[in-house]
């Protein structure tokens, strides 16, 4: 049974579509909240410092997590992820979204 399925008995159509559009919003406010931090912190605090490091200035850096390229694209996935992108590579809920959306007509 797909998680789309309501029986017609228990929702009326009008609270459908203002709960479903509710939902989006939310989807909306946190996909965008997701992308500004990414776009302002991971870039400023992680990817312009190292960036503006050469190969001397990263002989002394040392870390425990992965490699930075590693790191970014981790990070750049959980923000599309966040964002419901629509990545063929990464299972996001793009599709889901965009059929609630194609329900209520917008």
């Amino acid at each position: 049974m797909s998680c789309w399925a309501v029986s017609r008995n228990t929702v009326t159509p009008i609270g459908f579509q203002r709960n479903a559009r509710a939902y989006l919003e939310v989807c909306e406010l946190f996909g965008r909240s997701a992308a500004q931090h990414h776009d302002s912190l991971v870039k400023r605090f992680i990817e312009g410092p190292s960036a503006a490091l050469d190969e001397h200035g990263l002989e002394g850096i040392t870390a425990s997590g992965p490699p930075l390229p590693v790191l970014l694209r981790s990070l750049e996935t959980l923000r599309d992820l966040r964002l419901a992108a629509d990545r063929p590579d990464i299972g996001t809920r793009h599709a889901d979204l965009e059929l609630l959306r194609r329900a209520l007509g917008s």
